[in-house]
C-alpha cells in the first residue's frame, strides 16, 4: 500500500513535468508556425488545429493584452478568465496552467533578440516587423493525454495496491479467527477428552466405595444403637457421620460421571422452583414470580437437581439466618432462574473458574455442583453464569430456550 502510494505521487510529479515539457514543445511549434507564415489568419488558424488534432491540441488564439482574442479557433473552458492576458507573458518564458482536464499555455510573440537588428525566435525578422507582434500572445488549449496516463496508470496500481491491501487484510483476520476457533475447538476436545476419563474414573471409584462404604454406615448405625455408654456411642455416631458424609460425597461424583440423556417433558417452573427450596430450606429461601409461567420442556429431576446445589451453594455463602432469593421470569422465548445470595460474593476472575470440576473455595467440599449444574443446563440448550450484585451478594442465572419433546 504505501509503495503503491509513493508510486502515485511519484507518478504525480512526472506527470506534471512531462505535461509542462509538451506546453513548452507545442507552443513552440506553434510559434515557429506562425513566423514561417508571417501572419495568423483564421484559415491558419481552422487548418493548423485540424493538422494538430491528433497532438490533443483543441485552441489556438492570438490574445491582445487587455483585450481578449482577435483570433481563435477550438473550444477554450469557460472557465478561463480573459483578464488573465492582461498581465500574462511579461518574458519570454511559456506560462502553463491546468484547467481541469485541460492544459493551458500562453507566450508572447514579441521576438527576443529585436533590439539587435535580428529576431531571436524561429523565423527572420526586419527590425521593423517586431512592432505587429508587440502585446500579442499567442494561447493554446491541448489535453495531457500522456501525463494523464502516467497518472491513470499510477491511480490504478495504487487502487489494485489498496484493494489487495484490504482483501490480505481480510484474509489475514478471516484465517486469524479461524486459528483462534480451532486452538478454541482443540482446547475444548482436550478438557471433553480429560472430563471424560476423569468421569470414567470417577464412575468406577463412586462404585467401588458405595459398596463397602454402606456397609461401614450400617454396622456404625447397629453400634450407635447398642453401645450404651456415653463416650463409645460418642465415636460411633462420628463414624456415622462421616459415613454419611462420604456417602453425599460418592453421589456428587456418581451424578457428575453420570451420562443419558435427558428425559424431556412439560413442567411448571414455579413448582419446580418450590420444591427445591422445600428439600433445602424452606424458612430461608425466598421463591418468588414475576408472572404466571407457563409450562416448560425440561427434565424436571435434573433441573431440580441443578436448582437443590445452586440453593444449597446460596445458603453456605450466606451468613446464617440470611435469606436467600429465587426469582422466576420470562424473557421473551426464555426461562430464567436467579439466585441471589448474602454472602461476600466471587472473587474478581473467578466467574468462569467456579464451574470447572473440583474448583472450590470452601474448605469441605467436592467442587462438583456447579461442574454439574452447568453440564445439566448445557444439555437443555441453555447457560449458567454468575456474577457480583450492585447490592452486594453473587447472583447465578440459569437461562434456558423453549424447546419441544422432539428435541
Amino acid at each position: 500500500m504505501v509503495t503503491g502510494l509513493l508510486g502515485y505521487l511519484g507518478a504525480r510529479q512526472s506527470s506534471d513535468t512531462v505535461m509542462r515539457a509538451r506546453a513548452a514543445d507545442l507552443i513552440f511549434s506553434a510559434r515557429r508556425a506562425l513566423f514561417l507564415a508571417g501572419d495568423l489568419s483564421s484559415e491558419f488558424m481552422e487548418d493548423y488545429l485540424q493538422d494538430m488534432n491528433e497532438q490533443g491540441i483543441r485552441f489556438i488564439g492570438l490574445a491582445v493584452r487587455g483585450e481578449g482574442f482577435v483570433q481563435a479557433a477550438g473550444a477554450l473552458p469557460e472557465s478561463v478568465p480573459v483578464t488573465r492576458w492582461a498581465t500574462c507573458c511579461q518574458d519570454a518564458k511559456p506560462q502553463v496552467f491546468r484547467d481541469g482536464d485541460v492544459v493551458v499555455v500562453a507566450q508572447s510573440l514579441e521576438p527576443r533578440g529585436r533590439r539587435g537588428g535580428r529576431g531571436g525566435g524561429p523565423g527572420r525578422f526586419h527590425p521593423g516587423r517586431w512592432q505587429r507582434w508587440q502585446g500579442r500572445l499567442l494561447v493554446l488549449a491541448f489535453e495531457p493525454v500522456v501525463a494523464r496516463g502516467i497518472t491513470g496508470r499510477a491511480l490504478l496500481a495504487l487502487v489494485t495496491g489498496l484493494g489487495a491491501f484490504a482483501v490480505l487484510m481480510a484474509a489475514a483476520v478471516f484465517f486469524w479467527r479461524l486459528s483462534a476457533r480451532a486452538d478454541r475447538y482443540a482446547a475444548q476436545l482436550n478438557q471433553d477428552r480429560q472430563l471424560k476419563m476423569l468421569g470414567e474414573m470417577s464412575a468406577v471409584l463412586g462404585h467401588e466405595i458405595r459398596n463397602p462404604l454402606a456397609s461401614l454406615k450400617g454396622h456404625a448405625q447397629l453400634l450407635v444403637e447398642k453401645l450404651a455408654g456415653q463416650s463409645a456411642r460418642s465415636g460411633a455416631e462420628r463414624v456415622v457421620t462421616e459415613a454419611l458424609r462420604l456417602e453425599e460425597i460418592t453421589g456428587h461424583v456418581l451424578d457428575f460421571a453420570r451420562s443419558g440423556s435427558l428425559d424431556l417433558a412439560p413442567a411448571d417452573p414455579a413448582a419446580l422452583a418450590r420444591s427445591a427450596a422445600e428439600a433445602v430450606d424452606p424458612d430461608r429461601i425466598r421463591v418468588s414470580a414475576a408472572q404466571e409461567l407457563p409450562a416448560w420442556v425440561l427434565d424436571g429431576p435434573r433441573m431440580e437437581q441443578v436448582l437443590v446445589n445452586l440453593l444449597r451453594n446460596a445458603l453456605q455463602a450466606s451468613p446464617a439466618q440470611a435469606s436467600v432469593e429465587l426469582d422466576l421470569l420470562a424473557k421473551g422465548s426464555q426461562l430464567v432462574f436467579s439466585i441471589r445470595d448474602r454472602g461476600e460474593g466471587i472473587a474478581p476472575g473467578q466467574e468462569k473458574r467456579i464451574f470447572e470440576p473440583f474448583f472450590t473455595g470452601r474448605v469441605r467440599g467436592t467442587g462438583l455442583g456447579l461442574a454439574l449444574a452447568k453440564r445439566i443446563v448445557e444439555e437443555h440448550g441453555g447457560s449458567i453464569d454468575a456474577r457480583n450484585h450492585d447490592d452486594g451478594g453473587a447472583v447465578f442465572q440459569v437461562t434456558l430456550p423453549v424447546r419441544t419433546l422432539e428435541g
